[in-house]
C-alpha cells in the first residue's frame, strides 16, 4: 500500500511546513485504532517516507501531545528519526491526495505490453487468456509524471478503455462480444473480471491526447490466475467508426449499459426493439434492431446542443 502527497506547487510549499513531502509516495504500513485522553476511540495510519528521514510534525507525529503512554504502547510507538510516522484518518485523508494498494498473489501471472496510438487514433490491443480463466486485472498505465522535469507541463490523458471477445477468432469475420467499458485520467486505469475465459481479446484504447502532445506511449498489462499472452496491436483491420459501431450494438443488444429500451409490440411491431444510453467509457448510442419483415422504424432527433458531440 502507497499513499501520495500534494498534487500542486502551492500544495507541496505547504506540505513541508508540515513534515510532508509533496508529489511523493509514502509506504502505508499499517492502521491502528488506539483510545486517546479523552476516552474516544481514533484510527492511525502508520506511514513511512522512504527517504528514511523528515517526518510529519502534526497530531499523532512522533512528538506530539496527543500520545499517551497506553495509545504508545499500543500503536507501538518509537521516537526515532527513521522516517516513520502516525496520522489520523481526518488528516490522511486532508493531506494525501491517492492512496494505492498493490495486490499480490504468489499464483498468479502477469503480462504486458508497449502501444502508442497518435493524436485522434486509437489501439486494438488482441491478447488470448489461456485455459482455465478465472479472476484477472486488465489495466492501462500511462507513463508516470515523475519520469519527467518538473518544468515540463505533463497531465495524464482522458482515456477510454473498451474489452470485447473475440468469437470466431479464426475466421476472417470475427465477431465481437462486448464485455465492457471504462473511463479514466489518471496513471493507471483498471478493471477487475471475476471470470474472464478463455479465447481471444480486444482492448480497445483510445487516448484524448492534447494537441502539443510528444509523448504517446502507454502499456496494458493483465495479471491473474491464467497466463495472458498479448499479440499485436490491430487496429489496421479495422476502420474506427464502424468498430465502435459493432461495439455499442454488442453492448446495446446485452443490456449492459444502464439505459432505455423500447419495445414496439403495442404498435403492432413486436419485433423492433430501440436501445438509448450512454457507457461508462464515454459512448453513447441509440440502437434499433428490426426483425419484422414488413415493418420500417423511423425517428427524427433533435439536438438542442451539440457542443462537443460527434455522430459517428
Amino acid at each position: 500500500m502507497a499513499a501520495s502527497a500534494g498534487s500542486t506547487s502551492a500544495s507541496v510549499d505547504a506540505l513541508e511546513k508540515l513534515g510532508l513531502v509533496g508529489n511523493h509516495s509514502y509506504g502505508l504500513l499499517g492502521c491502528v485504532e488506539i483510545t486517546d485522553s479523552f476516552g474516544d476511540q481514533v484510527k492511525l495510519y502508520q506511514l513511512r517516507n522512504p527517504w528514511g528521514d523528515f517526518e510529519w510534525k502534526g497530531d499523532w507525529g512522533d512528538d506530539s501531545d496527543c500520545w499517551t503512554d497506553e495509545s504508545k504502547r499500543v500503536a507501538g510507538w518509537t521516537d526515532a528519526d527513521d522516517g516513520t510516522f502516525f496520522m489520523c484518518q481526518e488528516d490522511l485523508i486532508k493531506y494525501f491526495s491517492r492512496i494505492q494498494l498493490c495486490r499480490i498473489n504468489d499464483n498468479y501471472k502477469y503480462a504486458f505490453f508497449k502501444a502508442r496510438h497518435k493524436l485522434g487514433s486509437f489501439a486494438l490491443i488482441r491478447f488470448q487468456i489461456n485455459a482455465p480463466g478465472g479472476h484477472h486485472y486488465l489495466s492501462i498505465n500511462q507513463t508516470d509524471e515523475r519520469c519527467f522535469d518538473r518544468s515540463v507541463d505533463y497531465d495524464y490523458s482522458n482515456v477510454r478503455l473498451i474489452v470485447a471477445k473475440i468469437e470466431d477468432a479464426d475466421t476472417e469475420q470475427k465477431h465481437l462480444v462486448y464485455k465492457n467499458g471504462k473511463m479514466g485520467q489518471d496513471r493507471d486505469t483498471w478493471e477487475e473480471y471475476e471470470n474472464l475465459e478463455p479465447g481471444d481479446y480486444y482492448m480497445f484504447v483510445e487516448y484524448d491526447w492534447p494537441d502539443n502532445v510528444q509523448h504517446t506511449e502507454f502499456s496494458v498489462s493483465c495479471y491473474g490466475e491464467s497466463q495472458s499472452i498479448f499479440l499485436r496491436d490491430e487496429k489496421s483491420l479495422y476502420n474506427k467508426d464502424e468498430l465502435v459501431r459493432e461495439l455499442m450494438a454488442s453492448c446495446a443488444e446485452q443490456e449492459l449499459a444502464e439505459g432505455k429500451t423500447t419495445n414496439f409490440a403495442e404498435q403492432g411491431a413486436p419485433d423492433i426493439t430501440k436501445y438509448f444510453a450512454m457507457t461508462e467509457e464515454g459512448y453513447g448510442y441509440v440502437h434499433i434492431v428490426n426483425h419484422e419483415i414488413e415493418a420500417r422504424y423511423r425517428e427524427n432527433i433533435n439536438y438542442t446542443k451539440f457542443e462537443k458531440l460527434q455522430i459517428q
